[in-house]
């Protein structure tokens, strides 16, 4: 019958459920079941989870559990207690044991150490529970608790005590550069953002810097120094207000503020003082160094975020304006007014190698792509001649620098226009090109020389006269120089690269080069000729030819005339020149100097330019008669004798003799 059919079907129905909840009954809150369970669960786990995860123990009761989570054997974490399943409610205890962080170093990419263990309550059901804790964290002392809400958080308060900040560096994979502790406060009893409530309270109790491993690992040499700082912050509604402070040896920090959680926007005040710039060395790779100081305020949010300020950048009276866009710097604005040069230069790593004033106004109105105008001004200026000389073994003369320069910055491309005036030359450049891609440099010049006195003490010789020259500088792989001057009514024209100079100059008036040497005014002659010299081996030749030559009037052409009816003044000697091998400080030269009366020659010519000695033997020749001069020892000095076998007559011999050194010594 359809009535003896229905009780079979519900007995079957009842019977299969029941079979059912026995058999999730005996998976679920048995041994047996439990042991089956387990390994899809570790499964579940491990194919989520970066680290893998032993599910070393899994008991599941109707009314307790106990689980057991072992990283490894020095790592675990293990919950146990009671819950109420229809009612969804848990009263569990956990503990967290962790004795070796290492095995958590794939997560953080650190070396991490030591240990962390943490122990507490959950309680209450999945819509409405809350936490309760303590830890050890960084040998602290630490309380925490959470409550939550239609699992969002809705309060929290964590009491931080003690913290140590060598094991707290330690865990973090870092050296123990400081030691000491801190405290931390945090009640939030609201994290609502439209209706936050809490507040923060950070304290660092006296810690101290380990002045030995930070000159180990960044080089610097500081004085112990202890730190001491606060933040306190205070959280309404949708509003954070704060005041930090950073205080020690070193640096100064004061900055208060708030910030607007609905808008993002902040707005803060800073005044940071730093007592040794060298300890940012570790973040920048420039060797910045000395005091530094600045003030301001920073308003925005991530779209747009101003910060302006003061400093007093190298003494200076300086003012600058930033602005970010999604925290990336856009704009800039400097003014840097009066800074001392030799402030700026310790500041940057350098020697004093000057000492003046310094201006800069830079007005960057892009950074990618980069564009925008710069300004420097150096004056009053004077260079430290003493660290010169140290430095670059570069023995100067007083010298004052006035330096002016206008630079615009266009994507990869730096154009420069500047003028350097000093007491020993002026130095302009129309237009100076840096590429910022490969720090290559192309550029004009124009130099003048006033008064080539001034340079002796570089040269170690004594100029005389002036100076211009004009040419191009490029700087790639290779140091070129191209230079052209129209000097001693010719030409020269020099190319250097690198270390090799080639000089060729053509038509140079010999009267002029010699009151430019300094020499006594004898001879004059349009000269050509070449000169190559490597400034790095210091070997060169000069290769030089002259014609059309003639003599100045002198007691010694007055006399030749009276005894051999010969002027030498007017006589024009042709077929000269002087070729020099030069091998660091030692010149050795021929020379050959030839009229139709005359003949002048030495193929044994050689000077010491450093010791200043000469040791040179000439062939003095007028028509029929003839004597070698020997000029040896100081060249300002030389001592110069006439080794005569047949010139004019026994009778004049002696008389002849004598004028022909008076001569000698006036020509060198």
């Amino acid at each position: 019958s359809k009535r003896f059919l229905m009780k079979k079907l519900l007995l079957i129905a009842s019977l299969s459920v029941s079979v059912l909840l026995a058999l999730i009954y005996t998976l679920l809150f048995t041994s047996f079941g439990n042991n089956i369970v387990r390994p899809f669960i570790q499964n579940k786990i491990n194919a989520s989870s970066p680290l893998h995860v032993n599910l070393k123990t899994f008991t599941l009761r109707p009314s307790t559990l106990n689980l057991v989570f072992e990283f490894d054997d020095k790592n675990a974490i293990s919950v146990e207690g009671n819950y109420a399943l229809f009612a969804q409610n848990f009263d569990l205890n956990y503990t967290i044991a962790l004795t070796d962080l290492q095995v958590f170093r794939k997560l953080s990419g650190k070396n991490l150490s030591g240990k962390f263990f943490s122990d507490g309550k959950v309680t209450g059901s999945l819509d409405n529970f809350q936490i309760k804790g303590k830890s050890n964290f960084a040998q602290s002392n630490t309380d925490y608790a959470i409550v939550s809400k239609q699992m969002q958080i809705q309060k929290a308060a964590v009491k931080l005590s003690h913290l140590n900040l060598r094991s707290l560096l330690s865990m973090l994979g870092e050296e123990a550069y400081a030691t000491g502790n801190l405290d931390l406060h945090i009640q939030l009893n609201d994290l609502d953002p439209k209706h936050l409530q809490g507040s923060v309270q950070l304290n660092i109790n006296k810690a101290n810097l380990n002045t030995q491993l930070i000159h180990k690992e960044f080089g610097l040499k500081i004085d112990k120094t202890s730190i001491k700082g606060e933040l306190k912050a205070k959280l309404e509604d949708t509003r954070i207000t704060y005041l930090a402070k950073l205080d020690s040896a070193l640096a100064y920090l004061h900055s208060k503020g708030k910030l607007e959680t609905d808008t993002n926007r902040v707005h803060s005040t800073y005044n940071l003082d730093i007592k040794e710039l060298g300890l940012l060395k570790s973040l920048i790779s420039f060797p910045l160094r000395g005091p530094f100081s600045t003030r301001g305020d920073i308003n925005g949010n991530k779209a747009e975020l101003t910060i302006k300020g003061t400093s007093d950048l190298a003494h200076s009276a300086t003012k600058y304006h930033l602005v970010l866009k999604e925290f990336n710097l856009d704009t800039v604005e400097l003014d840097v007014n009066n800074a001392r040069l030799e402030k700026l230069l310790y500041l940057v790593g350098e020697k004093p190698y000057a000492q003046g004033k310094l201006d800069l106004t830079a007005r960057l109105s892009s950074l990618s792509p980069l564009k925008g105008d710069t300004r420097l001004d150096i004056s009053k200026a004077t260079l430290n001649t003493a660290e010169i000389k140290k430095a670059f073994d570069i023995k100067l003369p007083y010298t004052r620098v006035e330096f002016h320069s206008i630079a615009k910055l266009n994507k990869d491309k730096v154009l420069i226009q500047s003028k350097l005036d000093s007491n020993l030359a002026l130095l302009t450049t129309k237009e100076t090109q840096y590429t910022l891609n490969d720090s290559s440099i192309k550029s004009d010049f124009n130099i003048f020389f006033p008064d080539l006195k001034r340079l002796e003490t570089i040269i170690d010789k004594k100029l005389y006269g002036d100076l211009r020259a004009h040419g191009d500088i490029t700087k790639n792989k290779k140091l070129t120089i191209n230079a052209h001057s129209n000097i001693f009514d010719g030409t020269l024209d020099a190319n250097i690269i690198d270390d090799d100079v080639k000089l060729k100059f053509k038509d140079l008036h010999a009267l002029k080069v010699l009151h430019m040497l300094g020499y006594p005014k004898v001879m004059d002659a349009p000269v050509n000729g070449t000169l190559v010299y490597n400034t790095k081996t210091k070997k060169g030749k000069l290769d030089s030819s002259f014609d059309k030559a003639t003599l100045v009037r002198s007691k010694m052409t007055d006399l030749i005339k009276g005894l051999t009816r010969t002027d030498l003044v007017k006589e024009r000697f042709s077929q000269g020149s002087l070729i020099s091998l030069i091998n660091n400080d030692v010149i050795r030269s021929e020379v050959k100097m030839k009229s139709k009366a005359v003949n002048l020659a030495s193929e044994h010519f050689i000077i010491n330019s450093k010791k200043r000695l000469i040791d040179a033997r000439f062939s003095l020749q007028v028509k029929k008669y003839h004597a070698d001069v020997l000029v040896t020892q100081s060249i300002d000095a030389p001592k110069v004798r006439l080794d005569a076998k047949s010139m004019i007559t026994p009778e004049i011999k002696e008389k002849v003799g004598k004028e022909i050194n008076r001569f000698l010594k006036k020509l060198f």
